[in-house]
């Protein structure tokens, strides 16, 4: 019952993610509450089983346009409140030195 009324206070310990790809968002509706101690990778492989992704094994996971780095956490990547994840393959270069 006490770690129950914790977990209600402590929201500054944890962030509200949604991953977004190419073939959908998870979660569909709104947001996963997740504590900013865990890592982004899991979020990413959840998005990635709900969503029937084959192979995500080379994808890059962005927020705000910087890479982030899924083997860590939330608060490690500099990431706080809510926050929308791109999660899909990396750009090509499209320039030359033409």
């Amino acid at each position: 019952m006490s770690h129950e009324h914790e977990h209600k206070h402590d929201h500054a310990h944890h962030v509200e993610a949604r991953v977004i790809t190419t073939a959908g968002s998870f979660p569909t509706e709104g947001y996963e509450e997740e504590p900013a101690t865990q890592h982004v990778e899991r979020i990413l492989k959840l998005a990635a089983h709900e969503l029937h992704l084959v192979d995500t094994s080379n994808w890059v996971a962005r927020c705000n346009g910087v890479d982030l780095q899924p083997h860590r956490s939330y608060a490690e990547n500099g990431l706080k409140g809510r926050v929308d994840i791109d999660y899909g393959p990396p750009e090509r270069g499209g320039g030359g030195d033409a």
